[in-house]
């Protein structure tokens, strides 16, 4: 019943809570995008200010296609402003004024869709004041917010560009939106891959036979082991550029499913499951005892991606030979397979219940394709828990005791 409620939603386009699964197809979006993108092509940097779904799918997006190091290796440079940082903050302010000395645009993004989150607001003040220094600072300031938001209303008088989220894509939803798609065409990520990737999954995910359906089948597989007791999720990466991919994810799951009450609001469930992020090979040598030995509550999920073409090949040192054998003269990726490969052995000889994905490349297309398959899953497993996907009302508790210090109660 929910992949035909899925399937009619997508006909009343942004009408609906499942409004995010028509981004993938709104080239009126895509229009407004690319063409407000060009104006940057020559930006030495972009300072994206978010928090949350505002910019943890970027992140993830940038860092999967271009690595840890992007900063160090492109010509443009992303900084992000995700928390009320002093240090972080100050970092920012300092690359921002290294690229106005040397005459260089920076572009300063603020992406919140009530447009009155404290902590962005906090941080684009304060990196607003550094931003001013620079010549043209208007037009290379860009809001991106929901319509009629006191933030639209302030780009309104300071007379700044702007892009919209539509009034029902939720933040943990939005990367197909101008939250993503903006800062990742100022960069020059190729946004339209990005898009068709999540068209192409999105007509496997609406097929009715579950051996088909990847989404269905994966919230299927979720909902049973949560049925037998495993309350936490593990998503194991094996590839160190995808962590941010885990961290979107983890996101995308604890706002969708850990709910107080069912999906009426009238029964008190306190339901959800866990997600925790895991790095191959990495967390093998801070995890794995707790996995292999410890408590069987957890589901596991890796997701690989084997599309290097790796020339690395580690030297035939005789002094080293025999302190780690069969190595030498083997390339890093050989050894890494040969790692992951004992990996799954092993949870299959302990009978540890886990799934696989396997990316067939590193780029926009198949990244937008996870992306999207993972949103429309958890849109399945919240139906199978019976919860709301979309809201977070628990979240605004914080907000409301923040407020009340912040104004001199409570101190």
């Amino acid at each position: 019943p929910e992949i035909d409620k899925v399937k009619k939603a997508l006909k009343k386009k942004y009408e609906t809570a499942y409004a995010s699964l028509s981004l993938p197809h709104d080239t009126k979006q895509l229009r407004a995008v690319e063409t407000l993108a060009k104006k940057y092509k020559k930006a030495g940097a972009l300072v994206v200010v978010g928090i949350g779904g505002s910019d943890l799918g970027i992140i993830a997006i940038v860092e999967a296609l271009r690595g840890k190091e992007h900063n160090v290796m492109d010509k443009k440079e992303i900084y992000f402003a995700e928390t009320v940082d002093p240090f972080s903050i100050e970092q920012i302010q300092s690359k921002m004024k290294e690229h106005q000395k040397k005459k260089e645009k920076v572009v300063l993004i603020i992406i919140s869709k009530s447009g009155g989150t404290t902590e962005p607001l906090v941080n684009f003040q304060v990196l607003l004041k550094t931003h001013k220094n620079q010549k043209n600072w208007k037009s290379h300031t860009v809001f991106i917010t929901g319509k009629g938001s006191k933030l639209s209303q302030a780009a309104d008088k300071l007379d700044c560009p702007q892009l919209e989220i539509p009034p029902l894509v939720g933040g943990r939803y939005s990367v197909f939106s101008a939250v993503g798609l903006f800062p990742l065409a100022v960069l020059g990520v190729d946004v339209r891959a990005l898009l068709k990737g999540a068209r192409d999954v999105q007509q496997d995910c609406l097929s009715k036979k579950t051996s088909k359906n990847p989404a269905a089948l994966g919230a299927a597989i979720q909902f049973h082991h949560n049925r037998k007791g495993l309350n936490i999720f593990n998503l194991f990466l094996f590839n160190p550029n995808l962590e941010h991919v885990g961290k979107w994810y983890r996101q995308l799951m604890g706002e969708s499913v850990g709910k107080e009450f069912n999906r009426t609001g009238k029964k008190r469930v306190h339901t959800g499951i866990t997600p925790i992020v895991s790095i191959g090979s990495t967390d093998l040598h801070s995890m794995a005892q707790l996995y292999f030995g410890g408590p069987r509550d957890k589901y596991t999920q890796f997701i690989t991606l084997h599309d290097h073409a790796d020339k690395i090949k580690i030297p035939k040192e005789k002094i080293f030979a025999d302190i780690v054998e069969d190595v030498q003269g083997k390339t890093v990726t050989d050894v890494m397979n040969a790692i992951e490969k004992g990996v799954h052995t092993t949870y299959k000889k302990l009978k540890l219940p886990h799934t696989k994905i396997e990316l067939e490349k590193r780029d926009s297309y198949n990244l937008g394709g996870l992306l999207q398959l993972k949103m429309i899953e958890m849109i399945y497993l919240a139906f199978l828990l019976d919860v709301n996907p979309f809201d977070q009302p628990n979240v605004e508790l914080y907000k409301r005791e923040t407020k009340k210090i912040l104004k001199g109660r409570n101190l």
